[in-house]
């Protein structure tokens, strides 16, 4: 089958399905009328307290529906599973029956849980089942049925066994691990036949690797894919890959037998055929996800006839469980039922034919929608034709490419999909199809004209479409094609100029006709170019504003934008211009008024090249430029000019500066005070001009240089540049070639100071001479005029301040003020040293002397002795003189 059926089975069952049990039905339950309705259970023998339940047998994932004291309401009629379980174990648990309601079904318990308790130490879970019964356990032992063999798994940290022994050990547990190489992307069920137990597993980067319990000596495993089986070999990756899907998957068919009208209460004719392969399995029987053949032995003792007598007593009445349609939003149920006839065909293909009336209602709104259900189910790989009354038909749907066929009889594909819902389909009454078409004004008598039709039907079908063609002559030329090409002047008797009238007519499935009218008039008359003018050299001549459509050649400045102004006519349409060239790959411009630009080529000096190579003498470029002018018709006349790129680049100009003695200048080469330096220009260039012809002029800060002053390449290439000081300094070279064009560049230069220490104190600022005692700011300015630092002291004494000295640079020397405190005692002259690395990075030092004392003034009692004292000495050396002197 399909991917869809993989994916139902994905859906259905979890890794490990063990069989449920069987009960065939002790009555024959008759078909119900009756869509809802009260359905009783009686339970025999009553044996404690019991819960019936049921779902749909043919929705098997549906949800349980439970009884109320033994008893169902508001039950649909329908194919139903049922299970009974009681608290002492007991149970009974059918495979597929019809409630009888309206009535009560007897019920016989004749299973219970009370057999021998299988024990198996070191076991992590146990799992026992049979035909009749499932039971599993998180512990080392479980219950059995009374007095019947079963199956059991064993499971611990080690493997699984799937074993019929009931007296098996875990030292026989463990995992068969296969892996095959294979492309296949579907679901795989690996099965053990005799015990019922499923594995599914799915390949993964390109391998389909799974670990299965090991078995009984004599047991095997088997794979079903696509609904073929194998056993298990080594060459079972080369069967997954060559393992296709049977291509016959029955069909449906639903038949409208009298029309949809809005508002009407009609019968829909349903009958179908669903058919499978080997490898599916029925949800009338337990563990649905076992091949049917596999299900039968199991659950029916082999007997294929048992499993088509199920099928043919299994009606529906559910629009649901028939996985059919609904109508307007309402389903469409059958309330007498639709019956089943089952079969099994020799090469075990299987299936069942259905047939039955569905009740319809239709809404007051004109289309009806038709809704498909969509659910994972099996039968989702039968087509569904749709049958229509006559003069209705499809209009659209969820998805066109699920339809085929014609407007009233069409099939649907449900198995590209896998998913749930609904695929919905709007049918309606036939209408007449839209026809149009844009041909219409002034064609083209001597081209191609392009005749095209956008009209349409609804949905499926196409349409029967002519054009007639009637021209002054009156002679009708018919075409059958709705698109065609048609050449005017290639039918006798039409001219340009000439009015044609068509009519273009279009037929849909019920030949129901539309048709549109219109006329064309022929032209074949070309356009014409009354002038084009723009900014270039015409023939030769001066660069001026001419219309170059009386050039054969022109010439524009390289690197300049010239403007293309065209006025073109036409007798009957508007025209257009185009403007086309080569000058840069798929140029192209839309416009009466355009614009381009030209540069020179790659012929011309460039950068890339060697320095030997790009100095020689060049040839302008050339290129194209086309007009081209069409009419609405599509009438075409271009004009094609060689177009010369002149000389408008002034020259590259490349300098180096070099250092005598040293070296070229560099980020970290800078040039000093002194030095001797030098202008190289060698690897100048022009794109046109050999640099030879190029003249130079060179200028130092706004100053030319009376030996650089407009001389040849020969002269300028290298040049003494004159002294400059610490600073910053610009050099401007100007070059001008054969074409006049200049090529200006400015080098911007910074001369250094010496890589010396020069220091020198500037500034010293201290108190005047006589201060008293105390705490004073001295600042001392030094300055460093060369760039060469280092450590530096300047000292009071013994207080020093130790400190790196500044260091000059292109913008100045360098500065640095040092704030030292003189605490001056009584009569201390203030003497100051200033200590540094000088260039060899020895110390110098350079004492300063200020001639400032510290000065305690008197006070009045010292200077009143002080004076006391001066006269008493003074009037001492009187006496002593006259003394000497008598």
């Amino acid at each position: 089958m399909r991917n869809a059926i993989i994916i139902i089975l994905t859906l259905l069952f979890s890794t490990s399905i063990v069989p449920q049990v069987v009960l065939q039905p002790s009555r024959t339950i008759a078909d119900s009328e009756s869509s809802i309705g009260t359905w009783g259970v009686s339970i025999n023998p009553t044996q404690g307290q019991c819960m019936a339940k049921i779902s749909s047998a043919w929705s098997p994932t549906s949800n349980w529906i439970f009884a109320e004291e033994n008893q169902f309401t508001d039950i649909d009629a329908g194919t139903v599973r049922l299970e009974v379980d009681c608290e002492d174990g007991s149970f009974n648990h059918t495979s597929a029956i019809q409630p009888d309601i309206g009535n009560s079904t007897e019920v016989l318990l004749e299973h219970s849980w009370n057999g021998t308790l299988v024990n198996i130490s070191g076991a992590n879970s146990l799992s026992w089942w049979n035909q009749n019964g499932s039971i599993d356990s998180d512990t080392d032992s479980v219950e059995t049925l009374l007095n019947e063999s079963g199956w059991l798994l064993i499971s611990n940290d080690y493997g699984q066994l799937l074993t019929s022994e009931m007296n098996s050990s875990v030292a026989d547990v463990g995992f068969n691990n296969i892996s095959f190489e294979t492309s296949i992307a579907d679901l795989v069920r690996i099965i053990h036949k005799n015990s019922g137990y499923i594995i599914y597993a799915q390949a993964n980067d390109g391998w389909l690797n799974s670990s299965i319990p090991l078995l009984d000596a004599g047991e095997e495993w088997s794979v079903t894919l696509n609904n073929q089986q194998s056993i298990i070999t080594e060459s079972l990756g080369n069967w997954l890959n060559n393992t296709t899907s049977s291509a016959n998957k029955g069909q449906a068919i639903l038949e409208f037998m009298e029309a949809p009208l809005p508002g009407s209460d009609f019968e829909i004719d349903w009958s179908a055929q669903h058919l499978f392969g080997t490898g599916m399995g029925s949800t009338l029987l337990p563990s649905w996800g076992l091949p049917l053949e596999t299900q039968i032995d199991l659950y029916l003792q082999g007997d294929e006839s048992a499993f088509t007598d199920l099928l043919n007593s299994s009606s529906w009445f559910e629009s649901l469980d028939g996985l059919c349609c609904s109508l307007d939003g309402v389903d469409l149920n059958s309330p007498q039922g639709i019956s089943v006839e089952g079969f099994i065909e020799n090469d075990g293909s299987w299936g069942w034919y259905e047939n039955g009336s569905l009740a319809a209602q239709r809404n007051y709104v004109p289309h009806a929608l038709l809704t498909l259900i969509l659910n994972d189910d099996a039968r989702q790989s039968t087509p569904i034709q749709v049958r229509l009354p006559s003069t209705w038909e499809y209009r659209s749907s969820s998805d066109e490419s699920w339809v085929s066929g014609s407007p009233n009889n069409f099939t649907i594909s449900r198995d590209l999909s896998g998913l749930s819902g609904g695929f919905i389909i709007s049918i309606g009454e036939n209408t007449a199809p839209q026809v149009s078409t844009q041909l219409a004004g002034y064609q083209a008598w001597d081209l191609p004209i392009n005749v095209t039709s956008s009209s349409s039907d609804h949905g499926l079908g196409s349409l029967d479409c002519i054009w007639e063609f009637i021209a002054e002559d009156n002679i009708s030329h018919q075409f059958s094609q709705s698109n065609f090409i048609l050449n005017a002047s290639e039918i006798s008797g039409w001219q340009s100029g000439q009015q044609v009238n068509f009519i273009h007519t279009c037929s849909d499935y019920y030949e129901i006709e539309a048709s549109e009218e219109g006329n064309i008039v022929l032209d074949g008359d070309l356009p014409w170019v009354q002038n084009s003018t723009s900014n270039v050299s015409c023939d030769g001549a001066n660069i001026a504003v001419v219309d170059i459509m009386q050039c054969d050649e022109i010439a524009v400045v390289a690197g300049e934008r010239i403007y293309l102004q065209t006025a073109a006519i036409d007798n009957t349409s508007s025209t257009s211009v185009h403007w086309f060239s080569n000058k840069s790959k798929g140029w192209n411009e839309a416009g009466a008024l355009a614009s381009i630009v030209f540069h020179q080529g790659t012929e011309v000096n460039q950068v890339g090249m060697s320095v030997e190579e790009r100095q020689g003498q060049r040839n302008t470029s050339h290129h194209s430029l086309t007009i081209e002018v069409k009419d609405g018709v599509g009438h075409l006349v271009k004009k094609t000019w060689n177009v010369e790129v002149l000389d408008g680049t002034g020259p590259i100009i490349k300098p180096r500066l070099w250092i005598e003695d040293v070296g070229l200048v560099t980020p970290s080469n800078q040039p000093r005070t002194g030095e001797n330096l030098w202008l190289n220009i060698s690897e100048s260039f022009d794109d046109i001009s050999a640099a030879a012809n190029v003249i130079y002029t060179i200028s130092l800060d706004d100053e030319i240089i009376s030996e650089r002053a407009g001389v040849s390449f020969a002269s300028a290439i290298n040049t003494s540049l004159p002294e400059m000081p610490v600073g910053n300094h610009r050099i401007l070279i100007e070059a001008t070639d054969e074409a006049g064009n200049v090529g200006k560049y400015n080098l911007d230069i910074q001369i250094h100071p010496l890589d010396i220490v020069a220091l020198k104190v500037l500034d010293v600022q201290h108190p005047d001479d006589g201060v008293r005692p105390g705490a004073y700011e001295i600042v001392i300015k030094v300055v460093n005029e060369g760039s060469r630092g280092g450590w530096m002291r300047v000292c009071i004494g013994s207080d020093c301040v130790e400190r790196m000295m500044p260091t000059a640079t292109p913008y100045g020397p360098g500065e640095d003020e040092i704030i030292l405190i003189w605490n001056a005692d009584d009569d201390e002259v203030l003497e100051l040293t200033v200590e540094w690395e000088n260039t060899a990075g020895e110390w110098e030092s350079y004492a300063i002397i200020t001639g400032v004392t510290a000065d305690e003034p008197w006070t009045t009692i010292e200077t009143f002795a002080f004076w006391i004292f001066a006269i008493v000495l003074g009037g001492i050396v009187i006496i002593m003189m006259r003394k000497a002197n008598p």
